[in-house]
């Protein structure tokens, strides 16, 4: 297959994005070319992107004349392909016709560990928790929204804090491995919460661990407001509870597949409404 892209707006976060299509292509036993634009490539020293492109190759003499299949930022009918599939990260607009959203992924350790691809024993999982977090909270690694300046988001510091006030008397943790065994075996009509400044969960155990909740506090933590949390969560079947539902494409719906909140004063009436 060709990938014949341009803009780097796909990239994400270090190229996060960008590795996890093409892992899935790569999990599809695809094997891919590149047309080499200059404005994509100027991106090239991003560490995701650095390593993935390294098991791609490059279009040029001695690459096949005619693809099976090309994704492309700018074509809908690529003239060296059998098929094109047009792609964009417009968040905005309107999507048109014979182009489609490029997806946000799973976390690139997610994939590489296998679990991405094996998600329906996830989804069937009996779920034993009614909200769960798990992440870093601590306040200087929750920045300020610096991506999108049209969907303010309130940062994770504050809104686990908020919930650990909600919940005071009904919150359980674990601090080690013979705790977290225990909190995986029982039940929990509260508020489940892991800090990874105090646990860090095994990374193998991430998509299992998130599938045991009913719901799950995808509270984003960067400049970027999206969480690969969050597409976890919605991967498994876990209702996310988030501030950047119209991020998605198609947006999520509240009360039909999220619980969205605007604000601190917001998502308290969420939490009560949970």
């Amino acid at each position: 297959m060709l990938l014949d892209v341009r803009s780097s707006v796909i990239d994400g976060e270090g190229g996060r994005r960008f590795h996890a299509l093409i892992s899935l292509l790569l999990a599809a036993d695809c094997r891919i070319w590149m047309v080499p634009h200059l404005r994509f490539f100027q991106s090239f020293r991003k560490c995701y992107k650095r390593q993935t492109l390294q098991k791609i190759q490059e279009d040029g003499e001695q690459s096949p004349d005619h693809y099976d299949f090309c994704l492309s930022d700018r074509y809908t009918n690529h003239p060296r392909a059998n098929k094109t599939l047009r792609i964009t990260t417009a968040t905005l607009r309107e999507i048109l016709a014979g182009e489609m959203p490029f997806s946000y992924g799973l976390h690139l350790g997610v994939y590489q560990s296998g679990q991405g691809l094996m998600l329906p024993p996830f989804r069937e999982q009996q779920r034993i928790w009614r909200l769960f977090f798990g992440g870093y909270r601590a306040k200087f690694v929750c920045r300020e929204n610096g991506y999108y300046s049209h969907l303010p988001t309130t940062n994770r510091f504050e809104i686990v804090e908020e919930t650990l006030r909600f919940c005071v008397d009904q919150t359980r943790s674990a601090e080690s491995d013979e705790a977290f065994s225990e909190l995986i075996k029982s039940e929990c009509d509260g508020f489940t919460f892991i800090d990874s400044d105090k646990y860090r969960l095994p990374g193998k155990e991430w998509l299992n661990t998130l599938s045991l909740a009913d719901i799950f506090l995808a509270a984003p933590a960067t400049t970027y407001p999206m969480s690969h949390n969050c597409v976890e969560s919605l991967a498994v079947g876990t209702v996310s509870v988030l501030e950047y539902a119209s991020v998605f494409r198609p947006t999520l719906t509240d009360g039909v597949n999220c619980l969205t909140y605007q604000g601190k004063e917001g998502f308290r009436r969420t939490l009560k409404r949970l």
